[in-house]
């Protein structure tokens, strides 16, 4: 929080000082941005809280990874046509769990975003259905020792040359987790010979 709180007292005070419109503008912008970052941050925080409480309900119906995948792809198909990615599916069950499907989509969200987001221009991505479970794969460098050992925890950046600049909370994995313990699934992520494979499975 402290990050969008600076950002947003320096545009403040440049703003006071009386700049040239074009620059009040440019202020005017960062003070959105930052404000729209806090906004996220704070509601992944509370998502996280709930779902890492051990009274926290838990909401067991039908849930179709494949269906729900090819939802979550929509929403980012500009973004892959822009960096010219092929997109695969390898279809190897019915992908069909017992959760809540609100919380499904949040994991993959994360898992095809991150994917998406660090896949290498004109790279591929393969989406693996399995009869209770999935798996994102996307071309791009592997993780380090330390990045797999705490790539869960809550805001951490990992590698710098990996960090996206895009405001993200930060907390996408981490949510993803504490999702996924509540369902006592088997999830992680594993380096294949040519990139990264995030991956989960609810029995």
């Amino acid at each position: 929080m402290k990050t969008p709180t600076a950002v947003i007292k320096n545009s403040a005070e440049c703003l006071e000082a009386g700049l040239q419109q074009e620059k009040q503008t440019h202020y005017i912008d960062m003070i959105g941005r930052e404000a729209d970052h806090m906004n996220d941050l704070l509601n992944s925080m509370l998502v996280y809280t709930r779902v890492s409480d051990a009274d926290c309900e838990i909401k067991k119906e039908p849930c179709f990874l494949k269906e729900t995948a090819e939802r979550i792809c929509e929403r980012y198909a500009d973004l892959m046509q822009k960096k010219e990615l092929s997109l695969t599916w390898d279809i190897q069950g019915s992908g069909q769990v017992t959760s809540d499907p609100a919380l499904m989509e949040m994991v993959m969200d994360n898992y095809i975003s991150n994917a998406v987001k660090f896949c290498s221009t004109k790279g591929g991505i393969r989406i693996t259905v399995y009869e209770h479970g999935v798996s994102v794969y996307n071309d791009g460098p592997e993780f380090s020792a330390e990045e797999l050992s705490r790539i869960w925890e809550p805001l951490y950046q990992g590698d710098a040359s990996r960090t996206a600049q895009d405001g993200s909370s930060g907390m996408g994995l981490a949510i993803s987790e504490a999702i996924l313990k509540m369902y006592r699934a088997d999830y992680g992520v594993r380096n294949t010979v040519s990139g990264p494979e995030f991956y989960f499975h609810i029995r």
